[in-house]
């Protein structure tokens, strides 16, 4: 297993945000999970908050995307919510973060998948050969990503969920890294993935030919961020002393590291819309995360008491989870200022609260949505920046207490 393969493990399935750092661990996938499951059986039983499994403070893996029921490339709609529309947002500050007396509201306006399935916007279902970590459209089919023992593997789906070869080149199941990413309208789909001893940036376009990474003459793993201004794609490799930088590709082919200083430890997040760059500092004992300017290295914002997840589609905010987290996933979930980063709403667990929040992503300019897990049971919660909360499914029960998050959402641009 690799750097960035590493890094995914300790953050997305602990944290449900991942990416990797070096080693070949056998099976950390699973060791990570029954340790998670163990300390969900303490707190259960006593009702108390269970000693520390693993603390991480990690860049989290965010991938661009829309949404899934969209059988072509093209212009991608901005989902709606069959509601009334959501007040200007406001700064709402904290909001007890509770199951107690949600109202059902509706679907999510994205898909996600659920095990096996394939859960589509429009309510339709697609059943899969096997289970992925993530997912995100191509063409009439789907991109998707597998974990075993560690290892990713990238399928290419046809419109069943049926693994093949499509868009008339060999896409079968070949080794890959976490990270797709899709830019804003649907017409770019990028992954990394490695052909015959090689890795590479893969970048699928509308009309189907492909770009690729500079010749990466050290053959480093490099992982697909996201997209920002002028179809340029951020992604993360290693400089020269193997430490993880964040690097912009240009479709020149003209490839730059991000200009920030302090430097980033690897980017996060984009914004295409305002290009901006979230990621950690790169400094010795920080804990402390940037937003960025692309082109300039600006510093929009500094924060130490938040890490950064992803922009919301208008650039506007961001997702920020407390630094203080636990091997078993996130507590609270906040949204900042993109600008400034000001807290404009978050979402907390009284002290003994035992609830853990998975992966977490933009349904539109004003909502989030993100799986909320209490002992066995999973529900999709939806968080309004005006403070409000509302539930967007029935019960996901699991056989055992376990990480990752059963539900995962399709990535999101």
């Amino acid at each position: 297993m690799s750097d960035f393969d590493e890094r995914d493990l300790l953050t997305r399935e602990l944290r449900e945000r991942s990416q990797e750092v070096g080693g070949h661990p056998i099976g950390l996938d699973a060791v990570k999970a029954r340790a998670g499951g163990i300390r969900r059986r303490r707190s259960i039983v006593s009702g108390v908050v269970a000693a520390v499994v693993l603390a991480v403070a990690v860049p989290a893996g965010i991938s661009v995307t829309h949404t899934l029921n969209q059988p072509q490339f093209g212009p991608a709609q901005q989902p709606t919510r069959p509601s009334s529309p959501s007040p200007s947002p406001r700064h709402a500050g904290s909001v007890r973060l509770s199951f107690d007396q949600l109202s059902r509201g509706a679907d999510p306006a994205i898909s996600y998948l659920r095990g096996k399935t394939l859960v589509l916007a429009d309510g339709q279902t697609v059943r899969l050969e096997k289970e992925y970590q993530e997912i995100a459209p191509l063409g009439s089919g789907w991109v998707a990503l597998a974990q075993q023992d560690g290892n990713y593997t990238r399928d290419i789906l046809d419109s069943t969920g049926r693994v093949t070869d499509s868009m008339g080149q060999a896409l079968a199941t070949l080794p890959s890294t976490f990270g797709l990413a899709v830019d804003v309208d649907g017409s770019r789909v990028a992954w990394t993935e490695m052909d015959n001893g090689r890795w590479n940036v893969v970048e699928v376009t509308a009309d189907g030919r492909d770009r690729r990474s500079p010749a990466n003459p050290r053959n480093h793993e490099v992982r697909a961020v996201g997209y920002v201004a002028h179809d340029a794609l951020v992604y993360n490799s290693h400089d020269r002393r193997g430490h993880i930088e964040a690097r912009v590709l240009e479709p020149s082919g003209r490839d730059v590291e991000v200009p920030a200083k302090p430097r980033l430890w690897g980017a996060v997040s984009t914004s295409q819309a305002r290009g901006l760059v979230a990621g950690q500092e790169a400094a010795d004992g920080s804990a402390c995360w940037l937003v960025v300017a692309y082109e300039t290295g600006e510093t929009a914002f500094r924060t130490c008491d938040f890490g950064l997840d992803s922009f919301s589609p208008d650039g506007r905010f961001i997702i920020g989870t407390s630094a203080e987290t636990d091997g078993a996933g996130a507590r609270d979930l906040a949204v900042l200022d993109a600008r400034t980063g000001d807290v404009v709403v978050r979402f907390e667990q009284p002290r003994d609260g035992q609830m853990y929040l998975g992966e977490a992503v933009w349904e539109d300019d004003d909502h989030v949505l993100a799986p909320l897990t209490d002992g066995l049971e999973t529900e999709i919660v939806r968080f309004g920046l005006d403070g409000s909360m509302e539930t967007a499914t029935g019960v996901v029960k699991s056989p055992d207490y376990f990480l990752p998050s059963p539900i995962r959402f399709s990535a999101q641009p």
